[in-house]
């Protein structure tokens, strides 16, 4: 895109994807170094040359429209998640619980005074007393953290605001993520495998989305010692001996074997057009 475009930031660039004037003409636009260095080591006739330039272009330029369409409508809201992060939320000179996003969807108005004056005593705790640097920096980390926190009295100081911040951090930003994990779910559950019961089935995509947005690999994953305790006979070889019991197992697979055929023939991207 031209240069005054880019240069006055992102809303500019998102304004402006769909406007062809605003993009540079095919011959001054910058490949990377990649390409220049690619075309320099292959024999290439000027018309192939342009004639890749301009898929390229036109790639890219598909590309932005396609991302544009997949951001949230409520752009500004997402934006101002940064106002979570514990370098914001505990600095001294902190946003006011009026500008935070979503209290207003997600909170009762009887709750606002409750939860605006734990956001107002969240910098009267010195946090780096009960927590590590790395909780301190992540919010995904540090909120669990402060929705477990509990006062001098054994009170839960900030378990309305915490379990507010955790639902908002949990919201997908876009359909994109809805899709990945439909995408996941149709390579756990086939209908080639044994039947998985609901439970199991969420089980594996927490874990498996869980690997993927922590960057992390089964081979690495070191079990913690809640784990080990959780994971014993009474679990594993629990026994349903209740018929009625057994009968509304076997329905809730049959449903969701029937959710998961259904899904499978949905086209996705035209479902959430």
């Amino acid at each position: 895109m031209q240069r005054a475009v880019v240069s006055k930031g992102f809303q500019s660039i998102y304004d402006n994807i769909n406007k062809s004037v605003c993009y540079l003409n095919i011959k001054n636009c910058d490949f990377g170094i990649g390409y220049n260095q690619a075309i320099l080591n292959i024999n290439l006739s000027p018309e192939n040359k342009i004639c890749i330039e301009t898929r390229a272009f036109h790639f890219i330029k598909e590309l932005l429209q396609e991302i544009k369409k997949r951001l949230p409508d409520n752009l500004e809201f997402f934006k101002k998640l940064k106002l979570f992060s514990p370098a914001q939320c505990l600095n001294q000179i902190n946003t006011p619980f009026s500008d935070l996003p979503f209290i207003n969807i997600f909170l009762n108005q009887t709750d606002f005074i409750l939860v605006g004056t734990q956001w107002d005593k969240l910098v009267t705790v010195t946090w780096k007393m009960y927590l590590n640097e790395k909780e301190l920096h992540d919010s995904h980390q540090f909120w669990p953290k402060v929705y477990n926190y509990q006062d001098a009295g054994g009170n839960y100081a900030f378990r309305e605001l915490a379990g507010f911040v955790l639902k908002i951090l949990s919201l997908p930003s876009s359909n994109a993520v809805v899709e990945r994990v439909f995408s996941i779910m149709n390579t756990v559950k086939t209908k080639a495998r044994n039947r998985i019961n609901t439970k199991m089935l969420d089980a594996l995509l927490r874990i498996k989305c869980t690997f993927i947005s922590t960057n992390k690999c089964c081979t690495t994953f070191s079990p913690s010692k809640l784990m080990y305790d959780k994971f014993n006979s009474e679990i594993m070889y629990k026994c349903v001996n209740n018929v009625n019991t057994v009968n509304n197992v076997i329905d809730e697979e049959l449903l969701t074997d029937e959710l998961v055929d259904i899904v499978n023939e949905i086209s996705l991207p035209d479902f959430y057009d």
